[in-house]
């Protein structure tokens, strides 16, 4: 997990630095939900509803933001 935990760090950092790329915040979103499914997988429910939440608000974003952009509905 601890991989996948430092590639959204680097994940997390690129989409700040380039806010304008819808990508990259599709990148941190499919981060969360990998670590999520590890988390639940490893018992830790909290958790990984914390991420799985984190990561649909950024799906829904995207969504609001290109609803024409079938990436952003799946």
């Amino acid at each position: 997990m601890a991989a996948y935990e430092e590639m959204l760090a680097t994940d997390r950092e690129l989409a700040t630095a380039n806010p304008d790329i819808a990508d990259r915040q599709r990148d941190v979103s499919i981060d969360l939900e990998k670590i999520a499914k590890m988390k639940l997988d490893a018992g830790d429910s909290a958790g990984a509803l914390s991420l799985y939440e984190e990561s649909l608000g950024i799906r829904r974003g995207l969504f609001e933001s290109d609803r024409t952009n079938e990436k952003y509905k799946q």
